[in-house]
């Protein structure tokens, strides 16, 4: 942890601290590590029963070693230079922690219902303050139900007194996925075989939970009536399930390009200062760690995708950023004041275009005019729309915004400099930021604006019948109507291109025309006093303004660092040139080799001529990087393995080795094993059980036996360690359901399995062997009470089936031996790093295998015929071209496909990395090898268990990859000739 926030100091990023005690965040336990969950007279979040959570003082206590541990790490990081506890570590001058979050989504009350503790929260927050954290304390309500909230009076619920914490903060989730929406609790989504019939989310679900958010918040008093309005997560994307046929890749299309920008936006709207996006990268649930709800992947379909490519719904939530930094769209717009309908100076049709206006005081021109922003939303069912400026007669505005989009417009803007001041009046024009370069000496103002009819477009209305166009460049067309000889209207005819504004051949502003494409590459850099030492890092005081101090397009990404006095581009394989305007005061510390357009070259470019714009050849030791990853990725029609795996060994589950525990039946009906896997601390993956079944009678006639299971999660079965009897899966999407994947989970989902007479030995004994995988412990969220709902087992019978007429005797109950074995991960460090199968780590009974191999570098693994769990080890080796394009700065992240019936886990350099199902329980194919491994040496470790129980379910198939993906900027897999592998080369400058 103090590795993770000194990193987030060096990359400038501010962090609101979770410590929890409980996270969610769709962990095992919410993070609540099994030794805990293990003693069950302790009340895990104080819960006795869903919505009953009396204190637990015990519990509190556990919570507290844990606080004294993490804390004082955090307080050293906090932006107070704290004066922390001695136990704390040595303060770090630029502190990044802004505020400490504690605990997570616990109600204080749920629809009005009391079901949180004040105790709780008022005994963790003092323990926090225990620990040196002097810092904003605060907590996340699931939804705006006024939770912890300070009040100077003392207040009460149900006659009990409350605590308050520091800030009010509330959770946003909006537009629910398709199979997950509230009423999925109760009615399965069924999205096995519906995906491609999910209808498109509708406009009004964003308007009831966005638009009147502040209304609500600031009703609640106290804090939350005074304080900044705090969104603790906002909805980024959403996660996916097990047992569904949608991929991540289908939930990043349900939401669209725009979205995150869109409810970003209408957060604004409605005066959010402070704001955590859940998630920005949601990342990989390595090995167990995930709950029932997720699996392997936790791509969240969000803005930063997991294998770490920035999605078309990152880059134009980047451009909404950009406008908050410019002009002051996000900090400032916490002390506007909304505007009614009725008393708006504009009018805009049609309806549903123009979501909020607020106002603000600025100062310009030696005088207090009134400005604002004006918020665009379009939820009509036009593209097309305009907007009346009320107190200007005649002036009308033109815009265009492709359905479900979303900018922010100014209005009252002062353009200022060397003491002229040019009055923006409205804007239905997008102008996504602004900085300042040189010309003639002197610092004009840049806008980058958007005008691209099908994606957003529009009009700029000034102050003054004395405005020109001076200069342009490009295909830009500007235009100038002057209406009623006070009011100046520029329009333009073209997307990309460039103009200067001024009035007397003076210049005043510059337009800078980005089309949608050059858009998605644009790169606002921004640098924040607070990084800075004073009296050292003076210099770069300057730059570190409102102001970005560079703005680069062309490029798929670039990193700008003036202390550093470093730029690193990455670049894609088609991409050449990187453009950049080096803000006025940020040149001074280096353009690193940019230069001047040269007319020769780049006349016909679009932006040619536009003042300060510098351009960066693509380096030719980068396009020979670039040239020998695309050889790589084109060496077939499909996306090719870019590694071959050789030196297999083998080695099968020997059942009778296994640290086997006896186990008796208990219950009314003697059907429950007197242990769970709770007790064992048998709670990472896997757990084994042994049914010793009864001897047969050699005189009599063999029967069949039943065996009847009630198990969580999935379930296969051997017998006699060579044959196999099938398997089930029991897991629900809905609550009071069995194998819910949430919620109280008491319920009974019964299969019966035939034990044929014919394959059993009948002079010796006969075992069947139970693999149970478990997807996880329940989180206990909300007011649930379900982290110890049942895993493994929960009830078995043996029956005989006989063969007499007489019906009540043809079943007869049989006792049997039941043992068990795992592994018990109380005491391990990494305890989601292990499957549960008591020899993963054995060192005997390996032996060479050679897989089949399939053409293009694919492996394939099969199991001997007796279907019992097997192992496989080998070695990965990455293609030679590609090992010296990772040396040379070449970036391309990889996967393993798999494929086949059978389920396989998956470690590579002893890290579990996967976790796939051939059966269909999980959709997920592809797993993200981190960059770090396959950079080490170029070859990795493999480790495989291969298992099943069905016939014919007995291999799997696996190779490495690069991504190949859509040719747009979603970042969703395309595994055909339409995809494009993305590979990259990052050339450091400076």
């Amino acid at each position: 942890m103090d590795y993770l926030l000194a990193l987030c100091t060096e990359l400038r990023l501010f962090v609101l601290a979770a410590p929890g005690p409980y996270i969610c965040s769709e962990t095992q336990a919410g993070g609540h590590p099994t030794w805990l969950v293990a003693k069950k007279h302790v009340r895990i979040r104080h819960s006795r029963a869903t919505f009953d959570k009396p204190f637990d003082i015990e519990y509190s206590k556990y919570c507290r070693e844990w606080l004294h541990e993490i804390l004082p790490i955090i307080a050293a990081h906090q932006i107070t230079y704290p004066t922390v506890a001695s136990n704390a570590k040595q303060p770090h001058p630029h502190g990044c922690v802004i505020a400490l979050q504690i605990e997570n989504e616990n109600f204080e009350t749920f629809k009005g219902i009391p079901v949180g503790s004040a105790d709780d929260m008022r005994y963790l927050a003092r323990v926090a303050r225990e620990c040196g954290i002097t810092v904003p304390l605060f907590h996340n309500d699931g939804f705006e139900e006024g939770s912890w909230v300070s009040h100077e009076v003392p207040q009460t619920e149900a006659g009990v007194p409350t605590f308050g914490l520091d800030l009010y903060a509330f959770d946003k989730y909006v537009v629910f996925c398709p199979t997950s929406t509230p009423q999925s609790l109760y009615v399965d989504p069924g999205a096995k075989g519906h995906v491609h019939a999910w209808k498109d989310w509708e406009p009004a679900t964003v308007v009831h939970a966005m638009d009147s958010m502040e209304r609500k918040v600031r009703e609640f008093g106290g804090c939350a009536a005074t304080g900044p309005l705090f969104i603790a997560e906002l909805q980024g994307g959403w996660f996916n399930h097990y047992m569904l046929g949608c991929s991540y890749d289908t939930i990043y299309d349900y939401y669209g390009e725009d979205y995150t920008r869109l409810v970003y936006e209408s957060s604004l709207a409605q005066g959010v200062s402070i704001l955590n996006l859940y998630m920005a990268y949601g990342g990989t649930n390595w090995g167990t760690l995930g709950d029932p709800d997720v699996y392997t992947s936790y791509d969240y379909s969000a803005c930063i995708r997991e294998f770490m490519y920035l999605s078309g719904r990152g880059r134009k939530l980047r451009q909404a950023l950009a406008f908050s930094r410019s002009f002051g769209g996000c900090g400032e717009v916490a002390v506007t004041q909304p505007i009614q309908k009725r008393d708006s100076l504009f009018i805009a049709k049609p309806d549903g275009v123009l979501n909020m206006d607020r106002r603000k005081l600025v100062k310009g021109g030696g005088a207090t005019v009134e400005g604002g922003v004006l918020f665009y939303r379009n939820f009509s069912n036009s593209v097309e729309y305009t907007l009346t400026l009320c107190e200007r007669p005649g002036v009308v505005l033109n815009g265009s915004l492709a359905l479900k989009r979303s900018f922010v417009g100014l209005y009252g803007y002062t353009v200022s400099g060397d003491g002229e001041w040019l009055e923006l009046v409205a804007a239905t024009l997008p102008v996504i930021v602004k900085t300042r370069v040189l010309v003639d000496e002197r610092e004009i103002e840049v806008w980058v604006v958007q005008n691209e009819v099908g994606f957003a477009s529009g009009e700029l209305a000034f102050d003054g019948p004395e405005l020109e166009i001076l200069e342009q460049g490009g295909p830009l067309s500007p235009h100038i109507q002057v209406i009623r000889d006070e009011t100046s209207v520029v329009s333009f005819g073209g997307s990309q291109g460039w103009c200067s504004l001024g009035r007397q051949g003076k210049v005043e502003l510059l337009i800078l025309a980005l089309n949608e494409q050059d858009l998605f590459t644009l790169v606002p850099t921004f640098e924040d006093p607070h990084w800075f030492d004073a009296g050292v890092d003076d210099v770069y005081e300057a730059a570190a303004s409102r102001d970005p101090v560079s703005l680069a397009w062309g490029v798929y990404g670039v990193q700008h660092d003036i202390k550093a006095k470093r730029m690193d581009i990455e670049w894609l394989h088609d991409e050449e040139s990187c453009y950049c305007l080096f803000s006025a005061s940020a040149q001074v510390h280096g353009t690193f080799g940019f230069e001047p357009l040269s007319k020769k070259t780049d006349a016909k470019f679009p932006y040619f001529g536009l003042p300060g714009l510098l351009v960066k050849r693509r380096h030719a030791k980068t396009a020979s990087t670039l040239t020998r990853l695309e050889n790589l990725t084109t060496a077939t029609s499909k996306a090719p393995s870019i590694g071959t795996f050789h030196s297999w060994k083998s080695r099968t589950t020997d059942y009778e080795t296994l640290p086997w525990v006896p186990l008796t039946l208990t219950g009314a009906d003697n059907t429950v094993p007197s242990l769970d896997t709770v007790d064992l601390g048998y709670t990472s993956g896997h757990v084994l059980y042994k049914l010793v079944l009864p001897k047969r009678h050699p005189k009599k006639t063999p029967s069949d036996f039943k065996i009847r299971l009630n198990i969580r999660h999935r379930a296969i079965l051997h017998l006699n360690g060579t044959h196999i009897l099938g398997g089930h899966t029991t897991y629900g999407h809905r609550l009071l359901k069995p194998g819910s994947k949430q919620g109280p989970d008491p319920f009974r989902d019964t299969h019966e399995y035939t034990v044929p007479a014919a394959l059993l030995n009948m002079d010796g004994d006969n075992i069947v062997y139970v693999i149970i995988e478990s997807f996880g412990l329940s989180r206990q969220a909300f007011v649930l009470n379900d982290v110890r709902s049942p895993r493994g087992i929960v009830n078995v019978e043996l029956f005989s089936v006989g063969q007499s007429i007489v019906p009540w005797r043809q079943t007869r109950v049989l006792d049997f031996g039941l043992f068990i074995a795992g592994v018990d991960v109380k005491e391990l460090d990494q305890p989601f790093n292990v499957c549960g199968f008591p020899d993963e780590f054995s060192v005997d009974g390996w032996t060479a295998v050679k897989p089949d191999g399939v053409a293009g570098g694919e492996v394939v693994l099969r199991m001997d015929a007796g279907y019992m769990p097997k192992w496989f080890e080998g070695v990965m080796k990455m293609e030679d071209a590609f090992v010296a394009s990772m040396a040379e700065g070449g970036m391309m992240p990889v996967r393993f496909h798999m494929n086949g019936p059978a389920t396989a886990h998956i470690w590579v350099d002893g890290i579990y990395l996967a976790r796939y199902y051939g059966n269909g329980d999980c959709v997920q194919r592809d797993f993200y090898v981190p960059d770090t491994f396959c950079w080490k040496s170029g070859s990795l470790d493999v480790k495989m268990l291969v298992y099943d129980g069905r016939e014919g379910a007995d291999w799997v198939s696996m190779d490495v990859r690069g991504w190949s993906i859509c040719k747009d900027w979603s970042g969703n897999v395309l595994d055909d000739e339409a995809g494009q592998v993305f590979f990259s080369a990052v050339e450091k400058l400076g």
